[in-house]
């Protein structure tokens, strides 16, 4: 009796410590905007530098980057995740302006070939929008643009699919 009241006990307390531990995904990249005396300042984890693109414009850049290219500098970062189907890495769009300037961090997911698969704009402070983002190490998405609160998630293939 007392033996069975045990293994119930332990059993209990691996179910809740699992799911405290499921419920907790650590962030893969993660991007706040924050304000500090009345201005605003982006902030990401993990830090990492970004190099502009230059010489291999071709393997980063979508068509829509092509037509940005003229209005902002596009800056690649680094690989933030990797499967056997694809990787995920970070691509920085700044734009300049009167008013100082902005930014869009867009997930770019990439073929084991180098091909672009996808992209998907997860945070960014341009059009007078602040939007922050995290990509979970579920590869789920959450996006917060104003208090209003967007889902998405990448597939097996390297999609991005909105909730």
């Amino acid at each position: 009796m007392c033996k069975n009241k045990i293994v119930l006990f332990f059993s209990f307390c691996f179910i809740i410590i699992g799911t405290i531990s499921c419920a907790d995904n650590d962030p893969l990249f993660k991007v706040d905007i924050i304000k500090k005396n009345e201005e605003k300042v982006v902030q990401f984890v993990p830090n990492m530098p970004f190099e502009i693109i230059q010489d291999s414009a071709y393997q980063y850049f979508t068509n829509e980057d092509y037509k940005k290219v003229l209005v902002a500098s596009i800056s690649k970062g680094k690989q933030i995740y990797k499967s056997d189907k694809f990787q995920i890495r970070v691509i920085l769009r700044t734009y300049s302006n009167a008013d100082g300037k902005s930014y869009e961090f867009v997930l770019r997911s990439f073929s084991k070939d180098f091909k672009i698969i996808d992209s998907y704009i997860m945070a960014s402070n341009t059009n007078d929008i602040d939007c922050t983002g995290i990509l979970n190490d579920d590869l789920r998405i959450e996006t917060i643009c104003d208090g209003t609160v967007e889902i998405a998630y990448v597939d097996e293939y390297g999609k991005f699919i909105k909730e």
